[in-house]
């Protein structure tokens, strides 16, 4: 963990110490190269933090990894912060998301531009302005949507679904199902909607293990997709608006304290 996200932990703990987060793994991922190089790390590495359950990948993937680096590299997993932070398989299931990047944090980054290099209020006018004009934009498409599941969600369902034609289904009886991948062989539980892979609980769209069993049951894949991906529930999101204001010039006068620039430090060794 870098110093900078030492420092921050801390303070988020203390103002949401409910509200849960994840590390981006594609920062824990540079600082890991560069205490352990090569590409055979760096595939170690991301096999250990997408990991989907426990005994079955995440231990096997840090025997793994101890015997191809070290157990100083296993320490440095155990190091980072709490399991539900970084890795996969610890992910909270009710939340339906398997993401352990912060991309869109910096595509959102990338969208708002020059304005980062404005003063703040430019910078906060920059993100309100573009916020407002994305939640438009989707909340326009929405409305083109029939009910069901959201169209990106569906396509990804379709390319999972193909891929699970490779698999071989065993009916158990009462929607338990075990599925025969290659060599391997997962449980499915159509009831609980969930697979001894992990993956369909945490992201709460059918694997292809789950979704072998669903289309060998003769049953819709769609109706077994989480609720959070449906169209209502994205129209809900979007609901609102985001209002447009005046310019900061015809902004009301207000009698609360105004801010001021910090202190500033002169630094060792520095004349100014």
């Amino acid at each position: 963990m870098s110093d900078r996200q030492k420092g921050v932990d801390p303070s988020l703990d203390a103002v949401w110490p409910k509200v849960p987060r994840r590390y981006c793994a594609r920062h824990l991922c540079k600082n890991f190269k560069s205490q352990y190089p090569g590409l055979v790390m760096h595939k170690m590495f991301w096999t250990v933090v997408k990991s989907y359950i426990l005994s079955f990948c995440f231990k096997k993937s840090l025997l793994k990894l101890q015997s191809n680096a070290s157990l100083g590299a296993v320490r440095w997993f155990k190091n980072i912060g709490p399991l539900d932070r970084w890795a996969r398989w610890k992910y909270d299931p009710t939340l339906c998301n398997d993401e352990c990047t912060n991309n869109f944090v910096e595509s959102f980054n990338s969208t708002i531009g020059a304005d980062r290099c404005y003063p703040i209020l430019t910078l906060l006018e920059g993100v309100r302005r573009v916020a407002m004009v994305r939640h438009t934009t989707r909340q326009h498409l929405s409305e083109m949507w029939a009910d069901g599941v959201c169209p990106n969600i569906r396509e990804k369902l379709r390319v999972i679904i193909k891929d699970s034609r490779i698999c071989h289904a065993y009916p158990s009886g009462r929607g338990e199902y075990e599925i025969h991948d290659g060599r391997s062989v997962f449980p499915v539980s159509l009831t609980n909607r969930s697979c001894i892979c992990g993956r369909w609980q945490i992201s709460g769209i059918p694997c292809k293990h789950g979704g072998n069993a669903i289309l060998d049951a003769g049953k819709e894949p769609l109706d077994y997709v989480s609720e959070w991906f449906s169209v209502s529930r994205y129209k809900e999101a979007y609901r609102g608006n985001i209002s447009p204001i005046l310019d900061q010039e015809q902004w009301p006068e207000t009698d609360l304290l105004k801010l001021t620039s910090p202190a500033m430090k002169r630094g060792i060794g520095r004349l100014f």
